[in-house]
């Protein structure tokens, strides 16, 4: 697990995390697609099961919790009042971030805003590198520019974690004179004529912090 997350964790109790966790179900239409959670109870029970409903009435707050037996062929559902309730254990918890940043919704990014993004990175490696990387973007297709603008934005964090001495720094500088990010499901990331090609997929199944660090093991064994 990367602790980064926890640096900048928002305040949240433990009623409204299982409020933020049920609303997952709104955009499932099984069950099963849903986080397993650990609901511990104040008289020190634990009930496992899948949060499906938050409900919030008057001064009442309960949730819909759905167990199931061991073959998952049953399902059973328990209207808990949330007052009983003392804490909550998400047992998957790179599934709950990957979930929490998918279900933000995709982020419309004008050619524009790409552009000025692809033009902030390329002055922050000029600044750490003192040479200019040239910044290329798969950006004729809308949909890409999402998935693009997406790591775009790890570049500069990227960079700046591998640039730790003179040895990284003279190596990229060697090895690198552009960079370029292309959407496929075809190829890994790789240099091709002194060009990093970076490729993104098309469908996110990492966290952001995943993907930024994989992206910077791929880039250091490529050097």
């Amino acid at each position: 697990m990367y602790l980064e997350y926890f640096k900048t964790v928002e305040h949240i109790s433990v009623i409204e995390m299982c409020k933020k966790v049920s609303l997952f179900a709104e955009k499932v239409e099984d069950s099963l697609e849903l986080l397993k959670v650990d609901v511990l109870l104040a008289n020190g029970l634990v009930l496992s099961g899948r949060i499906v409903k938050f409900q919030e009435f008057s001064s009442m707050q309960n949730i819909w919790l759905e167990t199931r037996n061991q073959n998952d062929t049953k399902s059973s559902i328990t209207l808990l009042n949330c007052k009983l309730i003392s804490g909550i254990t998400i047992v998957d918890f790179n599934a709950y971030l990957l979930l929490s940043e998918t279900n933000k919704g995709t982020k419309k990014i004008g050619l524009l805003e790409l552009k000025r993004c692809g033009k902030n990175v390329e002055d922050d490696l000029n600044k750490h590198l003192g040479k200019k990387i040239e910044v290329l973007m798969d950006s004729e297709v809308e949909i890409h520019r999402e998935l693009v603008y997406r790591i775009l934005e790890q570049i500069p964090i990227v960079f700046e974690s591998i640039l730790i001495d003179e040895v990284s720094s003279n190596e990229v500088k060697n090895s690198i004179d552009s960079i370029k990010i292309v959407v496929t499901d075809e190829l890994e990331t790789h240099i091709l004529n002194r060009t990093l090609v970076i490729c993104v997929k098309e469908k996110i199944s990492n966290t952001i912090l995943e993907d930024r660090k994989k992206l910077k093991n791929e880039i250091e064994k490529l050097l």
